[in-house]
């Protein structure tokens, strides 16, 4: 036999959600699938010393705001995506934005400006182009609040709060 819960069970229960915090009840929504994914409100990136074999380093983040380009983004190398970032940019202008940026080696901490409508993209794809095949990979961000990028001699690392 299933017991339906009293009015007094579910008055304590939304009590209960209303006293946590705004950003846990965002979580807990986000965690059963009603809540924004998209949380990304700061990167930083910097760059070693070595960083690319001592080249400079052209990197990409994607805000998506279509569903069905972020997988066709996802699916590329930074090669590939560098190589046809002038078409995608043109043939795609209206469903993404991209935010650019260029490090040399040994580049000091900074701060990236994400695009003034960025937390209406339902996905975020970093590109680093680096030379070795390890770096050439695509990471998605949108689901992180904080994102530091340290580009490193063959490949990038993420560090995500």
């Amino acid at each position: 036999m299933i017991k339906h819960a009293n009015s007094s069970t579910l008055s304590l229960f939304v009590f209960s959600i209303l006293l946590c915090s705004c950003s846990t009840f965002d979580r807990t929504l986000e965690l059963v699938g009603l809540g924004p994914e998209n949380q990304l409100s700061k990167i930083t990136i910097e760059s070693t010393r070595g960083s690319n074999s001592q080249s400079p380093v052209s990197t990409d983040f994607i805000f998506i705001f279509d569903d069905s380009l972020a997988p066709l983004l996802t699916n590329l190398t930074a090669r590939e995506w560098f190589q046809n970032k002038a078409a995608f940019k043109l043939q795609y202008s209206d469903r993404m934005k991209v935010v650019s940026r260029e490090l040399v080696p040994a580049s000091s901490s900074m701060s990236v400006n994400l695009p003034d409508n960025s937390k209406g993209a339902i996905a975020i794809i970093f590109f680093a182009n680096y030379i070795a095949k390890e770096g050439q990979i695509a990471t998605r961000l949108e689901g992180y609040q904080d994102v530091n990028i340290k580009l490193n001699e063959h490949k990038y690392f993420i560090t995500r709060n």
